[in-house]
Formats: structure tokens, sequence, C-alpha cells
């Protein structure tokens, strides 16, 4: 508003100095009457003095002399309205003409600005580019983003990965704008707004940012929340305010979008049933919001896009076409796009080359596109407190960690008694145990360093993206008791305190499989659709409770089996992460070939050159001289005295295998 203050005195001074020039041009103002007005200013302080000594003799000489020839020429300079004062005449009309046209040029240079802005914006000068730019706004709350904002200059539809059908359908809105002839040629209509929902983190606004560099419209943002006001009437008037906006940039640039993010803050459903106040505000906030969206005289060139994470909290009527024509869903990215994600987030200029984009992306099924950007970000603070110029694994993995589960807790660990480090070993020991045998598939990682909650952890990688099958739950069932079922065998039958999160665990995988998925003797009904009508019945309830104990009875016997079966492994496995606090998947591979695992994955020595057929002694036949060898050490000496100085530890030991952790 200041802005506007200064150009308007700019205006009002340059028209009164105009005005001035041109009466002087005129004559309305001469040098006399300036010089006499100059006069008047300084004559107080020397007239005074002189007043009474001057005026009685020279006014009764000069009378008869002076007055009859000088009066005749003295009559058109106005002197008699004066006559009493001692400064020189005025011309007041001059005057009066000055202000007159200094006020009609000053109104009209406002009446003109005000038409511009309506008619035609001011043309101004952004990034070297001459935009027109909007009168100004009622709702300043919003935020206006304009074509060519250097903010969003870097950002593409390429950086948002894994939602191809969500960009098909947004860029569909681009191709609309740069073609509309192929599709008015059809008598298409472009939709009128679109609804975007899904997982929190996997790209709603993010999309909306790469719509709004590159659609070369105008893009209001605003929050839900922006419209919400404990007083009466003024959600609405922010609405019509904002769609007014809306209305003067698509006069403008001919489209608008309106992107309103957490939409359910202000469209959800109406008729809450509280009778307060703030009901009555917020059903006559989004009635308005129905009314600018679809209603009579509504522009047909503003769009609006809404997101929100909860799309059965909207109102029945926001959702319907010519409002929200489409409704995208966005999903957590699969195992493809995670490992794109990661390379997008950690380019080969910063990354190690021997970094696993792979693995990491096996071991983050569940994460969303911020939670691997965050992932990668905190591997780039590791490795720099590290003093790393490459990212390398041991970072990517403290970044994972630390965004699933926190930092490492290394001040409890050490408060931690010898007993209750042996129980967190025995127990996660059991949860890798039977993963391991029931999978086929070794664990990730198994680790004793307490992060978050937890006094340690086993990592798994899940072999599905969407579908679970049966077995798949019952396998998960069995992993969860597998702590418990370690802990009862190994430690003389202890119950603590760190099963409950594993019972808590299986016991609502049980119930979905039940209640949800028809994976029980009760057939396939599921108890949510039974409750609407309120068909439950206590002996009802009775048999989900009998069917959910029946499944976690069934997960605990098979927990017990594979423990008490494997107890040495297990024992092996317990010593093993003991020594070295944390072990990954070759590690187990080590462990069922009988190596060693002491050794920090970090120093794994290099594989020798000795390894290599090629580099061993041609005249030694090693594999038949080493089969009549077995048995007699000497003879086994003179072989290994014979090969190169090189030959792997492994091979002088008479082992037949190698893993990766002792090679």
């Amino acid at each position: 508003m200041h802005k506007e203050l200064k150009k308007m005195f700019l205006a009002l001074a340059i028209t009164f100095a105009l005005a001035i020039t041109f009466a002087w041009e005129c004559g309305w103002v001469s040098t006399p009457h300036v010089a006499a007005a100059a006069t008047v200013v300084s004559a107080p302080t020397a007239a005074t003095p002189a007043a009474p000594s001057v005026a009685a003799p020279i006014a009764t000489p000069a009378a008869p002399h002076v007055a009859a020839p000088i009066a005749t020429p003295a009559a058109p300079t106005v002197v008699a309205p004066t006559a009493g004062t001692d400064g020189a005449p005025v011309n007041w009309t001059g005057i009066l003409l000055i202000g007159g046209i200094a006020a009609a040029g000053f109104a009209a240079f406002y009446f003109y600005r005000r038409w511009k802005r309506t008619k035609n914006p001011v043309i101004v000068d952004k990034k070297g580019k001459e935009l027109p730019q909007p009168p100004t706004r009622k709702f300043e709350q919003a935020e206006l983003i304009l074509p060519g904002d250097a903010r969003f200059a870097d950002l593409s539809f390429e950086k948002v990965i894994g939602q191809s059908e969500a960009k098909f359908d947004i860029m569909e809105f681009l191709d609309f704008l740069q073609n509309p002839g192929k599709y008015t040629k059809l008598k298409a209509r472009m939709p009128r707004g679109v609804l975007l929902y899904g997982a929190p983190g996997t790209g709603k606004t993010l999309l909306v940012k790469a719509l709004a560099a590159h659609a070369g419209i105008p893009v209001l943002v605003i929050s839900g929340s922006d419209f919400v006001e404990m007083f009466v009437g003024v959600g609405a008037q922010r609405v019509r305010d904002l769609y007014q906006d809306a209305d003067a940039l698509a006069n403008v640039y001919g489209w608008c979008v309106v992107f309103i993010d957490e939409l359910d803050a202000v469209g959800g459903k109406r008729g809450g049933g509280r009778g307060d106040g703030g009901n009555r505000e917020h059903d006559q906030t989004i009635n308005q919001l129905l009314v600018e969206m679809d209603g009579v005289t509504t522009n047909p060139n503003v769009i609006t896009i809404g997101a929100s994470n909860r799309k059965d909290m909207l109102d029945p009527a926001l959702l319907r076409p010519k409002r929200l024509d489409r409704h995208i869903e966005f999903f957590n990215p699969n195992r493809r796009d995670r490992e794109e994600l990661f390379a997008l987030y950690l380019p080969e200029d910063i990354r190690d080359p021997d970094l696993d984009l792979k693995k990491a992306a096996r071991v983050t099924a569940t994460a969303s596109g911020s939670h691997i950007e965050a992932m990668a970000n905190e591997a780039k603070i590791f490795a720099a407190r590290l003093g790393l110029e490459k990212v390398n694994h041991k970072c990517l993995d403290e970044g994972i960690l630390k965004v699933r589960m926190g930092p490492a807790r290394d001040s409890d660990r050490a408060m931690m008694t010898t007993d209750e480090l042996e129980t967190v070993k025995v127990h996660e020991g059991g949860h890798a145990l039977v993963y391991w045998k029931e999978t086929g598939r070794a664990p990730e990682r198994f680790t004793i360093i307490p992060r978050g909650a937890t006094g340690g952890h086993v990592e798994f990688s899940e072999d599905y993206e969407m579908l679970r099958t049966k077995k798949n739950l019952e396998t998960h069932l069995a992993v969860a008791m597998g702590g418990w079922a370690s802990t009862i065998i190994l430690r003389d039958g202890q119950h603590d305190t760190g099963i409950s999160s594993d019972f808590d665990q299986a016991t609502r995988i049980a119930a979905q499989m039940v209640m949800r998925y028809g994976m029980s003797p009760m057939g396939f009904v599921t108890v949510d659709a039974l409750a609407e009508s309120n068909l439950v019945s206590d002996n009802y309830k009775d048999k989900i409770n009998e069917n959910i104990n029946t499944l976690l009875e069934a997960a605990k016997d098979k927990a017990f089996k594979i423990v008490s079966e494997n107890k040495e492994l297990l024992q092996k496995m317990i010593d093993a992460v003991g020594k070295k606090e944390t072990l990954l998947s070759h590690d187990f591979e080590a462990l069922l070939q009988g190596c060693d695992v002491n050794c920090d994955d970090e120093e794994q020595p290099p594989k020798d050159e000795g390894d290599k057929p090629e580099d061993k002694d041609p005249d030694i036949e090693l594999p038949e001289t080493i089969d009549a060898a077995k048995g007699d050490k000497s003879a086994w000496r003179s072989i290994t005295d014979k090969l190169k100085p090189g030959m792997p530890e492994w091979m002088r030991r008479g082992e037949k295998g190698k893993c990766k952790t002792c090679s």
C-alpha cells in the first residue's frame, strides 16, 4: 500500500509543478507577485520600528504628487482589496486556477490508474521478461506463483518418480492449454477440478509445483486451514476473495489454477452435529466453496486442484463432476522407483561406485518419496561428518536406520546390564532364525545397537509390493513369535516386557486375517460389513476370538519347533553378534559354512590374486592331489609349500569353501 501512496504523492507534485509552469507562462503569476510574497513574509521584523517615524511625514506630501498620475495604471493590479496591508497585491484568480488544474490532473491520473489496473494490467519486468501483473489482490494470504518463477526453474516432471499415472493426468492439462483445438473440435471441455489423495510424502505437492513451473499460467496456492476462522462469515468471505482474484488472473492470462493443500480442513463433511458456531462457520465456508467451484456465474477458466490424505472425510458434494472431476490416487513407490529415487538424490558424482542402490531399495519396502529423500540427506550429512568425499554403504545404512528407527542410543547401551544385553541378543536372534528358516533368505541386518524404543532389531527384505498371501502373513506371525520362543528356551522360561510389541503386532495381523481377509474357517465375511448392519452377535465375537487364538497358537508352535531344532545355529548367531554387534546377510552365509565373522565389514581384506586358477602352478594337478591328500596332514603341507605364497587362508586350512568375510 505504501508504494501506491508514493506514486500518488509523486503524481500530485508533478501535476502541481506543471500547473504553476502553465500559469507562469500565461501571466497569471509574475515576478513582482513572487517578490511581494517574499516581502510579506519578511516585512513584520523590519516594519515595526519604522512605522511611527516614516508613515506620517511621507504619506501627506506624496499624496498630491503621486496619487493622480499613478492611480490610472494602478487600477488593474487590484490594490484596493489589499489597501490596508503591508504586502504586495495577490492574484487570487491565478492561484485558484492553479489549484483547480492540479486537482483535475491528480483526479484524472488516479482514475486512469484504476481503470488500467482492471482493464489492462500493468506490465512489469521480471528476470528479463515482461509479464502481465494482475491488480492488487483481495485475498493476500494466498501465494501467487507467476509464469517463469525462478524458484521452480529447475523443477520438472522427471523428478516426480513413481507416479506415472498421476503425471499423465496432470500433463493432460498442459496439453489442453497448449493445443486446445484438438479437444474443442470434439466439443470436449477442460476438467474443472482434480483431487490428489493418498499417503503423505508421495509427491502430491511436488507434482503441483512441476505444473506451476511448466503450465505458463498463474497458480494461487493456499492451505485449507487459512479459511478456518472462529468468526461466522469470515471463511466464506475469504473464499469469495480468493476466487475473485482467480477470475482477475484468468482474464489476464486466459487460465488460472487454484491449489488448496490439505483440502479436508475446509472441505470436510457438513453437519458435524455439534450445533455450535464453529460448525456453522465450517458449513458456510464449504457452501461458498461449492458455489465458487460450480455455480451460476462460475468462470470456466479457473481450475481447482485439491490435495488431501483423507478422501473419506471430504463432503460428497465436493467430489462430484464439474467440481473435482478427476480423483488421482498416489501410492508409495515400488522397488524400481525407490532405486531411481536413491539415484536421483545420490547422483554418481557424490556416491561411492560400490554403493548398492538395489539393496537400499529392497530394505525400504514401505518408504515414501519424502522418506527416501530424508534417508539420502542423512547419508550425506553422515559422510560430511566423517570427512568423506563420497557417500558409501555405511553412510547410507546409517541414514536409512536413522530415518526409520531413530538415532543410535549409545548411552543407553552403556547403561544396560549384562543380563539385559544377553536377553536382547537371544530375543532378536530368535526373530532372525525363524525368518531365515521360514523364507530361506538371510536377514539383511541383525543388530543389538539400541535405536528409538528398541534395544536391537532385525531387518528383513520383503518379497511383495502390493499383495500379501496367507503364507506370507503366517510367516510374519511365526517371526513375531520367534523372539518369545528363543527367550523361553535359551533363558530358562524367562518372561519379560520386551515381547509386548511382538504380541501386539501378531494380534493385529491375526485379527485382519480373520475379520477382513477371510483367511480362517469363519468364511469370507468381513466383520466391518456386518457391524454396519448390527449383525455381529456375542457368539460371533467369541468365534472371532477363537479363530484369532488358533492362528496365534499355530504360529507359536512353529516358532518353538524351529528354535528347538536349531539351538546350535542360534547360539552361533548370538555369540557372533555379541562380538560384532551387527550381522549382515553375508555374515549369516559365513555362519552356515562355519567361518569366522569377527572381522569388520569395513576392513575386509581384498581377494587374493592367488585365488585365480591361472595364477597357480601349472605343474601341480590341484584337484586330484588334494583328493589324494585328504586326511594326511604331511601330504597337505607338501602341496601348500609348492603353491604360491599368495594362496588364500581358507585353502591353507584345507577347508572346502570360502565366504565373503574370510576370503
